[in-house]
């Protein structure tokens, strides 16, 4: 045999060796690939998860300052009505006795009797008017006539809800917390307020409660 014969290498030869085949590279390579799979997998359900609680987070934050906001408004309504007379519109020297004699002389016509009740200067108002102002005692028993006509019964009893009506309307100022307020059978209204001697110095009349 000749010595400086060289065999022929075979496949099986070739296989062995050191540089992989395009198989083997992608086999070596899908283990990487399933990683960054899986770790974007949980990155995108960890995130779902963060939304999902955020969300919950501030849906609960908004339902806690309504139910807070609405228990204030029930708070505020539940507040009791101030009855304290030691507000500053009640007048300390009117009587019981002063305000059944004002509302008998209404009653009765006999509106002569208020003169001892006013003071030296009533001013007298009339509801959808340019009103009339600054007036006597005799004078502003004068003007009364504008309310003479008023039918019988007059109700000086008329109860929180309305006169709370009355103190929210256009004419609110006339209303006040010792106001004497009387209202005819026809609707005619009529309010006595006083200074802080008790005396008359504010008359307020409309033709109609409408108005009010």
């Amino acid at each position: 045999m000749d010595e400086n014969f060289v065999p022929p290498v075979t496949n099986t030869e070739q296989s062995t060796g050191l540089t992989p085949t395009p198989e083997k590279k992608i086999r070596s390579k899908a283990p990487i690939v399933w990683a960054v799979v899986i770790i974007l997998l949980i990155a995108a359900g960890a995130g779902a998860y963060w939304w999902r609680n955020d969300q919950a987070t501030t849906q609960q934050a908004a339902q806690e300052a309504k139910i807070a906001d609405l228990q204030s408004q029930i708070d505020e309504l539940n507040k009791p009505i101030d009855t304290d007379v030691s507000n500053s519109d009640v007048s300390e020297g009117l009587t019981e006795a002063d305000k059944d004699s004002i509302e008998a002389s209404i009653i009765s016509g006999n509106t002569a009797t208020l003169d001892g009740y006013m003071a030296s200067e009533v001013s007298v108002i009339i509801a959808a008017s340019e009103g009339i102002g600054p007036r006597t005692p005799s004078e502003a028993i004068n003007d009364l006539v504008y309310i003479e006509s008023a039918v019988d019964p007059w109700d000086f009893d008329l109860g929180a809800m309305i006169l709370g009506e009355y103190a929210l309307g256009d004419y609110k100022e006339y209303f006040k917390t010792d106001s004497i307020v009387g209202r005819s059978a026809d609707n005619k209204v009529i309010v006595f307020n006083f200074n802080s001697a008790g005396k008359i110095d504010g008359i307020f009349m409309t033709i109609d409660a409408s108005f009010l």
